[in-house]
């Protein structure tokens, strides 16, 4: 019972500040979006404090590793889900290349599309340039590029082999990649049952759980140094390696 009445009132509590910073967005944001600099920076001020409102009202503890890059940047990290969106958010100043579908989630979808997602559809090839033409926009703005490159959320068991396709861009551009390892725990559970979103799992049962739990652990470790450019192969390949080691010092486990 208590843990519904948690969940409940972080609910609420999720809703009312997402609403408060929305308002903000839209009523400060003719001022804010004079230039592409100053919409920039006002799009990564709200963004920014929503996501670490988010998990400090979740009960997430964040720990942040190493140091995230400075804009514009291409990083890339693997993917254990949702939370991974408000990790990179709340710790880098970056818009997100996500799948398609996320644009259509109830509330979600819109306030994705509100704050510059880039959107990609996975199945089609054909939806490659398109969006590796957004990403060398919002790069020539002076922005940061994140990205999954795993093209799908796991359990945590291990690093799923990375996908090549968006590595062209910055293959094309001669831009190093960053790279990052994202991790959680549980005490008293399970993260790769229990916060992990991945396989079947529906994401209203799983976020109301996630709002029962008292607290959790999300840890980020960035990489210490870029990798260097090269072309879309090599700097995909080396890319899965640095997050492969990042992610083996801290991995997603059951409560230490």
């Amino acid at each position: 019972m208590i843990k519904h009445v948690r969940a409940g009132g972080r609910l609420v509590a999720i809703i009312l500040v997402t609403l408060f910073l929305t308002f903000l967005w839209w009523v400060l944001g003719p001022f804010k979006n004079r230039t592409v600099r100053g919409r920039v920076a006002w799009r990564h001020t709200i963004t920014g404090g929503w996501a670490r409102g988010l998990l400090r009202i979740m009960g997430c503890r964040l720990h942040v590793s190493g140091y995230p890059p400075d804009p514009p940047f291409c990083l890339v990290a693997n993917h254990l889900g949702y939370l991974d969106i408000l990790v990179v958010i709340a710790t880098t100043r970056a818009r997100l290349v996500s799948r398609a579908d996320l644009a259509h989630w109830p509330g979600i979808g819109w306030l994705a599309r509100t704050f510059g997602t880039i959107f990609i559809e996975r199945s089609r090839i054909r939806d490659i340039p398109r969006v590796a033409q957004d990403m060398r926009r919002v790069l020539a703005d002076g922005d940061g590029i994140v990205f999954f490159p795993e093209g799908t959320s796991s359990s945590g068991a291990g690093v799923l082999p990375f996908k090549a396709p968006l590595m062209s861009v910055p293959a094309e551009l001669g831009l190093p990649v960053h790279t990052a390892a994202i991790s959680y725990d549980l005490p008293g559970g399970d993260a790769t049952t229990e916060l992990c979103w991945w396989g079947d799992m529906t994401f209203g049962d799983h976020f109301w759980r996630v709002l029962t739990f008292s607290r959790f652990n999300a840890r980020i470790h960035y990489g210490s140094a870029p990798i260097e450019p090269a072309d879309r192969k090599t700097l995909t390949a080396a890319a899965f390696e640095s997050v492969e080691e990042l992610y083996l010092q801290v991995p997603t486990t059951q409560a230490r």
